[in-house]
């Protein structure tokens, strides 16, 4: 009976011992120090967070916080879990409860039930809110982005590598005809109002009305392997299987995947809000984080954020694309309701064919915000989310996005998309990096 009582004693004395098996909770603030939650394990129960709304943010953080202790005490992750969760540590994170309740209010105006991921980052890439209503966590699930892909995997690489420019002009008409189920050729791709004009559409108008005919040109010019690099290097997508299949065939198999959003694996709400500050911060990316400091059981930080940013495209390439894309919520527009009264907004939509996956991504002078909805009867819903989640965020410091020193103004004739002249009867005005501005109008 003593040697039972030794053995008992021994077995209870490495239990509680960092790393040997005992499971003490890990506590999760947000950025002002409210606890989140206090799980005790990576698949905890909705029981040990303060709100189950929180799910998706305190997923994401315990898995990062798992990656940090793994690189600061020069361990595996297997370890490091085991050290998280029997060493009474605390993270703190940058969730902004403001942000998270306008996130929130804005999805209970939505109809009841209706599938939706929203996630936000500052431009510094701090996530302030990930929120999924509906039966899944949306906000941490890939799927494929539409048409507000095409500003990352076509505009702003072509313009970056001075293929385009704000004047360019494309022919509204199919790439190319596909057998249909009946055998008979279709034309593709087809426009969301299933029609072509036949004529030459400027740069911004083909953004404003998400014209797929001119994406897939712009794309094949500028190369989707060369899109495919871009991509990833900027990014890190996963875009594997569309690799493969290029190399499999050719690129043409896959450039609607590329130019269209219709990835075979997807990117998420939280990556899209990543993606998208290079928009508002001159073309600066910071890979998305939630844990800005991990304290041990006596207070000491065992780790620190030091998020690093890098240059995905020229400053003045995001300060032109940033322009391209306010045009997206002008009146008229395919996210006029995205427009937002008092702080300026640029974004885009995407939908797909069967309005299961609606999108609109956009930034503001300080946020960067991804809203995802699934199928409803009234359409893409995702723009009108945005602008009530917008107007619910703490007040922004800077409303206005501010200037680019190496972009300035040119006017240009709308029938050539070159430097005007006297003899131009049709101009507008455009923005243009230093020195790469197009030649003079010759066509009149």
């Amino acid at each position: 009976m003593k040697r039972l009582c030794i053995v008992w004693a021994v077995v209870l004395l490495l239990t509680t011992l960092p790393g040997c098996g005992a499971y003490m909770p890990v506590t999760v603030y947000d950025a002002q120090g409210g606890v989140l939650g206090t799980p005790d394990r990576l698949d905890f129960g909705t029981d040990s967070l303060t709100d189950a709304a929180y799910g998706d943010y305190v997923q994401l953080a315990l898995t990062e916080a798992v990656i940090a202790l793994a690189q600061a005490k020069d361990c595996s992750e297997s370890r490091a879990e085991r050290l998280l969760f029997s060493g009474g540590y605390a993270i703190h994170t940058a969730l902004d409860p403001v942000t998270f309740s306008a996130v929130r209010s804005a999805y209970e105006t939505a109809p009841e039930g209706l599938p939706f991921g929203c996630a936000i980052t500052d431009l510094n890439g701090a996530l302030c809110a990930v929120y999924s209503g509906g039966e899944a966590s949306y906000a941490l699930q890939p799927q494929s982005p539409h048409s507000a892909f095409k500003p990352l995997s076509v505009y702003a690489p072509a313009l970056d590598a001075g293929l385009i420019h704000w004047g360019s002009r494309w022919r509204d008409e199919p790439y190319k005809q596909l057998k249909g189920e009946n055998g008979l050729p279709i034309n593709w791709p087809a426009n969301a109002t299933a029609q072509y004009s036949y004529e030459e559409e400027s740069l911004r108008d083909s953004i404003r009305h998400s014209l797929n005919t001119v994406a897939v040109h712009c794309l094949h010019k500028y190369g989707v392997s060369r899109s495919l690099d871009f991509l990833e290097q900027s990014f890190d997508i996963d875009l594997t299987a569309e690799r493969q299949r290029m190399e499999d065939a050719d690129e043409d198999e896959i450039i609607g995947n590329i130019a269209l959003g219709s990835l075979l694996v997807g990117v998420s709400p939280v990556d899209m809000a990543g993606y998208y500050q290079i928009f508002a911060n001159y073309g600066m990316y910071t890979q998305p984080y939630t844990v800005t400091t991990i304290q041990d059981a006596a207070g000491t930080a065992v780790y620190t954020c030091a998020a690093t940013a890098r240059q995905v495209i020229d400053p003045t390439t995001g300060c032109i694309m940033n322009r391209l894309l306010q045009s997206v919520v002008q009146r008229g527009s395919t996210g006029e309701d995205a427009a937002c009264e008092n702080i300026r907004v640029a974004g885009k939509t995407g939908t797909d064919d069967l309005g299961t996956g609606n999108w609109f991504v956009g930034v503001t002078p300080q946020y960067s915000c991804a809203v995802w909805h699934g199928s409803n009867r009234d359409g893409n819903r995702a723009a009108a989310l945005f602008a009530s989640i917008v107007e619910g965020l703490p007040a922004h410091t800077q409303t206005d996005f501010a200037d680019c020193a190496g972009v300035h103004k040119g006017t240009f004739c709308k029938e050539t998309g070159l430097l005007f002249t006297r003899r131009c009867s049709k101009i507008e005005t455009g923005y243009y990096a230093t020195g790469q501005a197009p030649g003079v109008c010759d066509g009149h």
